[in-house]
């Protein structure tokens, strides 16, 4: 989790600064397969990390923690990828490659 400093103005929050980051990295996916789904989210859970959905069911975020290795994280979906069930991003990478 990041600790991060906001303004109120108005009733509206603004982002000021992050005070300390996380170490997480976030990996964003969207299936194009909905048969292999659950078993993707599951492997993402055995390999020690947590997964969100998003207002489309088809989209998801992975948090990998910061003491989890990253690698196996990356082959597992990068052999989803080329059986294009899905697509990734890594939208906030935190570990070193």
């Amino acid at each position: 989790m990041m600790t991060l400093s906001v303004e109120v103005d108005d009733y509206e929050l603004f982002f000021e600064d992050i005070i300390q980051e996380s170490g997480n990295s976030t990996i964003q996916i969207v299936f194009f397969e909905n048969e292999f789904e659950k078993k993707v989210l599951n492997d993402i859970l055995e390999l020690d990390c947590s997964w969100e959905s998003s207002d489309n069911p088809r989209c998801f975020s992975i948090n990998v923690p910061k003491d989890v290795d990253y690698v196996p994280v990356k082959e597992m979906l990068e052999l989803w990828l080329e059986k294009n069930v899905l697509d990734y991003k890594e939208s906030c990478l935190a570990h070193e490659n």
